[in-house]
């Protein structure tokens, strides 16, 4: 999940203290793969992390490839 920034740090870590266990249930993870999507749950800092390392592989690619937006 995602919020807008500048939401207190509390009202966030409550919101994913309170999904989390909804997303860990076995239940939520086969109805959600049985629909294409992929969910785990995790903190917002992990989010961050890996949101962080997915731009730097696009980044990569995208000068690997010269490809731009003119």
């Amino acid at each position: 999940m995602f919020a807008p920034s500048g939401v207190p740090a509390a009202a966030v870590s409550k919101v994913n203290a309170d999904i989390t266990p909804i997303i860990a249930a076995p239940e939520t993870q086969e109805f959600l793969d049985n629909i294409g999507f992929i969910a785990w749950p995790s903190t917002s800092k992990d989010l961050a992390d890996t949101m962080g390392k997915d731009a730097m592989g696009y980044n990569d690619f995208v000068k690997r490839c010269k490809l731009s937006l003119d």
